[in-house]
């Protein structure tokens, strides 16, 4: 029995220190453990998706990749580092060390940026008949 709650009371300090890390990593405490995790894992969820489609229909992708006035002449380097840093990524998301998850999140974080950058440039100097986005999902719809 006495080795049962001193097990017990091992995992409950794990617990207790897993959340006090997150606090310490991310700021003053108001972001809640869970709150990271979903967000977490809704880049994995996002990231995975997006490989799959893109790996899936590789050479429709690199395709569309060299017609992109901007990407034109990386096409082909794009067309695989974009689907490889996604899975990257999103492995990394997932393991258990603080310090590389954080990484990870600051890698996820950025990616979304410069596709939101290649997005917004898309919008703002793309013809509509010259637009090319093989995004999949919503997102292509949009373009």
């Amino acid at each position: 029995m006495k080795g049962e709650l001193t097990y017990k009371r091992r995992i409950r300090d794990r617990f207790d220190d897993f959340f006090a890390k997150y606090n310490r990593i991310f700021g003053t405490g108001k972001i809640t453990a869970a709150t990271i995790d979903i967000t977490v894992y809704l880049f994995v969820l996002l990231y995975v998706y997006t490989a799959y489609e893109k790996l899936k229909n590789h050479q429709n992708f690199e395709k569309t990749l060299s017609h992109s006035e901007l990407l034109g002449a990386y096409a082909w380097f794009v067309s695989w580092a974009v689907p490889i840093t996604e899975i990257l990524v999103s492995l990394l998301l997932i393991l258990p060390w603080q310090a590389i998850r954080k990484i990870a999140l600051w890698s996820a974080t950025i990616m979304i940026g410069l596709f939101s950058f290649y997005i917004i440039y898309m919008l703002l100097f793309v013809p509509p008949e010259n637009r090319t986005c093989e995004c999949g999902g919503v997102v292509s719809s949009m373009v």
